[in-house]
């Protein structure tokens, strides 16, 4: 039998509005095995078990009241070049419930300078 290939493939990642903490947040994907993600200075890294990464540079990332803007600049997989983003927006806003404090209206806006922008509400 031969011996298997190692896949050099760093992981993904998604970028989302925790409806439930109230905050945004990366979780890792990668389809052969388990992922972490750390935060520090703007920085999100997301590393599979095989040392591989994903680094997600903001320029802005700001959570304020009940509102969350970010500025993704860039990405980096492994120690490959620097990938430089068009201006990435993210935006959330939202509303409660007085009552039991969930969400009672949440607006989502994603741009991505002259390539396309979406709105949800």
């Amino acid at each position: 039998m031969g011996q298997s290939k190692k896949i050099k493939t760093a992981p993904e990642a998604e970028m989302y509005f925790d409806k439930d903490n109230q905050a945004f947040k990366v979780k890792g994907t990668d389809n052969i095995s388990q992922t972490q993600v750390m935060l520090e200075n703007n920085q999100f890294t997301v590393q599979d078990e095989a040392g591989h990464t994903l680094k997600l540079f903001f320029k802005k990332l700001k959570p304020r009241g009940k509102q969350i803007k970010a500025e993704l600049e860039s990405l980096r997989y492994d120690e490959q070049p620097i990938i430089e983003l068009p201006k990435t927006e993210m935006k959330y806003e939202w509303a409660l419930n007085k009552k039991d404090n969930t969400i009672k209206e949440l607006n989502q806006k994603i741009k991505v300078k002259e390539q396309f922008e979406i709105k949800a509400k």
